[in-house]
């Protein structure tokens, strides 16, 4: 009984021991103080186990520590020593996800020079300064992370209303008609009369959308005393899309649980970590956090005393751990070895049944190429020392020991599943993609876009062409690339298979998103050229998301964090929850297909594979073109 009392001690000690080291190399790495919600974070169920496995202990004139504890401490080192440099992921954190994606498929289009027309974010506040006739004490892009992730479509809805006493934020703008003289309006009365300024559009072909628009817009703060601030702000996206997929949780039911503020963390601790590595971004994107749920806060003196503090005083934590043992028996250190290794075996092995189960299907056979090799070889090395020295492989103390791991995990274990729903990143991804791209260029807004349908019967009477299935096609490959132009997956010197080529755009759609000002999207129009027969129009695109992606696997040293990450398994989740969104939405229910493409056979064309699906939804198509004409 002593002995179960006593594992649970050890087990529990070396875990904080585990965990405050991990904090303190944390704080040293990111350079910033510790953040106190962490420790509001500790789960009061372990800590009250310890302390009462301790007073059973002393009150019974029992040890509390033997030189058990010491061997165990030392096997767990030496597993954990086999893997310090390396991360390999088997689920990749969302907030990390969305973290990446944000850095490589926004921030690299606006913040450096592209080497050809754009100059890059520096220049293009440069240009806007000369254009206005201001200036911009703080040339970096302000990313405003707020408590609740929700951006208004303009950051001045954050001013406190019948505040004259403090500073308003107001975004740049040039007044014609009946305001080309008075004052701005309150932002109800705002109508088409106002034009908003942004700096110089980014013109770029993304994910087989031709001409996708990126743009930036520019705010200035009215202060007290002096002349206004000028900036360049806006919210993070990314988040902003979360707050709204959080707001329909009937929909998204598989991040019903999810733990939002671990999703915040890790997406702004990503993030700062990757502009700190980058040499094109570093100290030209400011992330500045704002609690919109306290009512004395004022975004716009947030962003004043940021800037007017930009070089904060950092608080370095040394903490040095003076570490010294005697000599301890190879044998015992192999035994404890061993028993850490089996235990982690057995949990792993629970784990993976648990999932072959919910998922009702046997496991894959990947799976064990993801066994640590390190870890194989030094349970080998362990079983082979045993018994080379004539001694038992499992005594009594394994099962203390798995007893005590099993009891010290329980309150872990019943926190996850009441309070934390890890979510799958090809998960999280697809439930961006849908309410962050999706939503904005499918269904119909009730006023100025009438929807994607109806998009495409303009764009018929337009050109004068026929669009057999009007649906959005989304291609998601194998490799997760998109080009800008889907016509580069064309197969070249066979002027035997059917080729794509890119047409005009759609209408352009503009919505005020986040803090930005008439953002466009922009879908584009695709001909399928056949040997011997009519053109097929159809619009299709690249899954963006993905595209983004593998560039952030590319960069694998700037984004060591998905280093170790399973392309199909997120390409296979992205497809199933996407898929079912899409179902579920009565707003995109059969608006849109998704389309998969192994790009890796060089024996599959796209142009095929995408007649093939349209003559799978239209059987009819040729008759349907046919009439057009």
């Amino acid at each position: 009984m002593f002995s179960i009392v006593r594992y649970v001690v050890y087990d529990l000690t070396i875990k904080c021991t585990k965990n405050l080291s991990t904090m303190g190399y944390d704080i040293l790495h990111k350079k910033r103080r510790l953040n106190m919600q962490l420790v509001q974070n500790i789960n009061a169920g372990q800590i009250i186990m310890f302390i009462s496995s301790i007073a059973v202990l002393i009150s019974n004139n029992e040890k509390i520590f033997s030189e058990d504890f010491l061997l165990l401490f030392i096997a767990y080192l030496t597993i954990q020593y086999s893997i310090l440099g390396t991360t390999p992921l088997s689920s990749i954190s969302y907030g990390v996800g969305m973290a990446c994606n944000f850095y490589e498929g926004y921030l690299m289009h606006v913040i450096p020079s592209d080497g050809g027309n754009y100059g890059g974010f520096i220049q293009n506040v440069q240009a806007f300064e000369a254009r206005e006739g201001i200036v911009v004490p703080v040339r970096k892009l302000f990313i405003v992370i707020t408590k609740s992730m929700y951006s208004p479509p303009d950051l001045q809805m954050f001013n406190k209303e019948n505040r004259s006493d403090i500073s308003k934020l107001e975004s740049c703008s040039v007044r014609i008609g009946d305001y080309s003289k008075g004052p701005l309006p309150s932002f109800a009365a705002i109508d088409d009369a106002v034009m908003f300024q942004s700096l110089e559009d980014r013109s770029r072909d993304v994910g087989g959308i031709k001409n996708r628009s990126y743009k930036n817009t520019a705010y200035k703060i009215h202060r007290q005393r002096g002349p206004p601030v000028y900036l360049v702000a806006e919210c993070a996206t990314p988040l902003y899309t979360l707050y709204r997929v959080m707001e329909n949780k009937e929909l998204y039911d598989d991040l019903a649980k999810v733990n939002i503020q671990d999703v915040c963390e890790d997406f702004c601790s990503t993030l700062m970590r990757l502009l700190d590595r980058s040499s094109e971004c570093r100290d030209k994107v400011e992330l500045v956090y704002y609690d919109d749920k306290d009512p004395e806060a004022n975004l716009a003196d947030v962003l004043l005393n940021r800037i007017q503090q930009l070089e904060p005083k950092l608080e370095e934590l040394i903490r040095s751990l003076d570490f010294s043992n005697k000599q301890t028996l190879a044998i015992n250190i192999a035994r404890f070895v061993l028993y850490v290794l089996s235990v982690q075996g057995f949990c792993e092995a629970c784990a993976v049944l648990y999932n072959c189960v919910c998922h009702q299907r046997l496991p894959e056979v990947k799976l064990l190429r993801r066994v640590h090799r390190h870890h194989v070889m030094m349970f080998l090395g362990a079983v082979v020392l045993l018994l080379t020295y004539e001694q038992p492989i499992i005594d009594e103390r394994f099962f203390f020991i798995l007893i005590a791991t099993l009891i010290a995990k329980f309150p872990e274990i019943e926190r996850k599943l009441d309070e934390k729903k890890t979510v799958n990143y090809g998960i999280g991804m697809a439930c961006s993609y849908f309410e962050g791209y999706l939503i904005h260029v499918l269904p119909s807004d009730g006023s100025k876009f009438f929807g994607f349908l109806e998009n495409i019967k303009i764009y018929e009477s337009r050109e004068g062409v026929v669009f057999p299935v009007k649906k959005l096609f989304v291609v998601v490959t194998k490799s997760l690339f998109s080009p800008p132009a889907l016509e580069e997956f064309n197969k070249t010197g066979r002027d035997d298979l059917p080729k794509l080529e890119a047409c005009s755009s759609l209408s352009e759609i503009e919505k005020d998103v986040a803090g930005i000002k008439n953002r466009i999207y922009r879908s584009t129009a695709y001909k399928i050229y056949r040997p011997n027969a009519r053109p097929v129009c159809i619009c299709t695109e690249g899954g963006t998301p993905l595209n983004t992606l593998h560039r952030v696997l590319k960069n694998s040293e700037l984004s060591e964090e998905l280093a170790g990450i399973n392309r199909e398994e997120i390409v296979l989740d992205f497809l199933t929850t996407l898929r079912k969104l899409i179902a579920k939405s009565p707003e995109c229910r059969d608006k849109c297909e998704i389309v998969y493409f192994d790009d890796s056979n060089r024996d599959l064309n796209l142009a095929d594979l995408l007649l093939d699906r349209i003559r799978e939804l239209e059987p009819n198509f040729e008759e349907i073109i046919a009439r057009r004409r």
